[in-house]
């Protein structure tokens, strides 16, 4: 601990340097020890929850059971499942609170509805509300580049790489309304064909991707991927059967049912001969 205990900083103000000070509270933002000292606390924490697995007391969620999956980590982001109950709720906090001393963790707490990089958490069909968003960035990326005084070659490229790279990232994730997939087409071809965010009636161009993005889904489900949420799946829904005749359970989330859905748009698809088809939905 003496490299972080022992460390001070300077300060450059006024085209000089301050006196030099210790730090009180701990590493700054942003420190190359920082993500070191992370991975280091997540795998005391994974080794807690390994321990907190054996423990009678404590009960897996429901849908968690078979997979064993008590926890999913992802960068600096934390789930914990567990039974709704007192005690394997206490359990599992009294073993997450041990971790309270790690550096800007455990200091805001999550209301909801909420957004988790940078799209919202909806187990739900998602609101137009919910998606207006994706409408406003893309606006705003479009204003910025009005003044820019771009050619047309100039805003094709950049509806390509830039907007449905924006589209694109919500549409594999959600099956997006047709309300706002119609909204953001407009926006897209008033950009191209007029330079602005007015909506006309010129040239009229279809984008139709939303679908293919969903299907890319399916096709991992299909492929069975050694993924934890496609095991998942497989776990509770399909269930060994096979998933181009399996109903559609009623039960599943609104997300895992339009994914399946698509199911239909990936068998029309198997007439493609070699590898094609494996190479497409590597893209």
């Amino acid at each position: 601990m003496e490299c972080i205990t022992t460390v001070t900083y300077s300060l450059d103000m006024n085209g000089g340097l301050t006196k030099p000070f210790q730090g009180r509270r701990g590493i700054r933002q942003g420190d190359p020890m920082s993500p070191y000292l992370f991975v280091i606390a997540m795998e005391y924490l994974q080794r807690e929850l390994a321990q907190l697995a054996k423990n009678r007391n404590i009960k897996f969620h429901p849908r968690c059971r078979k997979l064993g999956a008590m926890h999913i980590c992802f960068a600096d982001d934390l789930l914990m499942f567990c039974k709704a109950d007192i005690t394997s709720i206490r359990l599992l906090q009294q073993t997450f609170l041990k971790l309270i001393w790690t550096p800007g963790k455990c200091r805001k707490k999550l209301h909801l509805p909420s957004r988790y990089l940078g799209v919202p958490l909806a187990s739900k069909n998602l609101s137009i509300i919910q998606c207006w968003p994706i409408v406003e960035k893309i606006t705003q990326k479009i204003n910025c580049w009005i003044a820019k005084l771009l050619s047309y070659a100039g805003r094709l490229q950049l509806i390509k790489s830039v907007l449905f790279e924006v589209q694109s990232y919500w549409a594999q994730i959600f099956l997006l309304p047709k309300k706002i997939l119609k909204m953001i087409e407009a926006i897209c071809r008033s950009f191209l064909w007029s330079g602005t965010t007015t909506i006309t009636n010129k040239a009229l161009v279809a984008w139709d991707r939303n679908k293919a993005a969903i299907a890319k889904h399916m096709w991992a489900i299909t492929m069975k991927k050694d993924i934890l949420w496609i095991r998942w799946v497989h776990t509770f829904y399909i269930r060994n059967m096979i998933v181009e005749s399996s109903p559609i359970p009623k039960n599943a989330a609104w997300v895992v049912r339009k994914i399946i859905e698509t199911r239909n748009l990936a068998l029309e698809l198997q007439g493609i001969q070699g590898d094609l088809i494996n190479r497409l939905f590597q893209i």
